[in-house]
């Protein structure tokens, strides 16, 4: 299977050291899927191409465009859980400044937050050609953004809660400064329970709050493992039109 790099949103990456914090110091209850939807959904149009459809957003899935290197919406799609985090970077971008911003206090006032976390790969379901995801007992470093109105620290605490039994289902891009981040801007990220079927509360939260909205129209074509990797084994070529 032939799949050719190629990075389709610029997503700045600040380095930090990973302390490790327990689930035990809870930060309080947070609809997470809500945080990350409406940031997704303010970051959408940044997308092209932006997949009709879960499994065309798999690493299996080829967008051709004529001579340009054929594009992939992630390098990886994995399963497993988040075991730890920290605190990232906060940012704010002050009218009139460059596209950088300033890095300001995490307790500040910030117009974003970054925050670091553990993943622990149990499956590697799909993988881009030349792409190598570790698994257990290894752990991948994950960068989220978060809005800056918004409680980073209860994101973070939330996500590493799951169910007995259950896991993430996380579709990867390589992050620009090293580690990694979640397809279009976190909105690909999902639920798998123990009997391997999946949701993306992500995705159904975006099209609860946006019917017309970009996240809204991807269908949501894989409910299962075995269906993810029923499309991991089948590459698709898909011819991008000029117009």
């Amino acid at each position: 299977m032939r799949r050719v790099e190629r990075s389709l949103a610029a997503l700045v990456l600040v380095s930090a050291t990973l302390a490790s914090c327990s689930s035990s110091q809870a930060a309080g209850s947070v609809a997470w899927e809500s945080v990350l939807a409406e940031r997704a959904a303010g970051t959408a149009e940044s997308y092209e191409p932006f997949p009709a459809s879960l499994t065309s957003a798999m690493p299996s899935t080829r967008y051709l465009a004529g001579a340009d290197p054929e594009i992939t919406l992630s390098h990886a799609v994995v399963t497993g859980q988040f075991v730890r985090w920290a605190k990232g970077t906060a940012m704010v971008w002050p009218e009139g400044a460059d596209d950088a911003g300033t890095v300001v206090d995490w307790d500040a006032e910030a117009d974003t937050r970054t925050i670091y976390l553990k993943f622990e790969v149990d499956q590697v379901l799909d993988v881009r050609e030349g792409t190598t995801v570790p698994t257990a007992p290894n752990t991948i470093t994950i960068t989220i953004g978060v809005d800056g109105d918004e409680p980073a620290e209860a994101v973070a605490e939330n996500l590493m809660i799951v169910g007995e039994g259950s896991s993430r289902i996380l579709f990867l891009r390589p992050g620009e400064s090293g580690g990694w981040t979640i397809s279009l801007d976190s909105a690909l990220i999902g639920d798998v329970t123990a009997n391997g079927s999946i949701t993306m509360p992500v995705l159904e939260e975006a099209a609860t709050e946006d019917p017309e909205g970009a996240l809204a129209s991807i269908a949501i074509d894989a409910t299962t493992l075995a269906d993810i990797e029923a499309a991991a084994s089948t590459d698709r070529d898909l011819e991008l039109s000029d117009g």
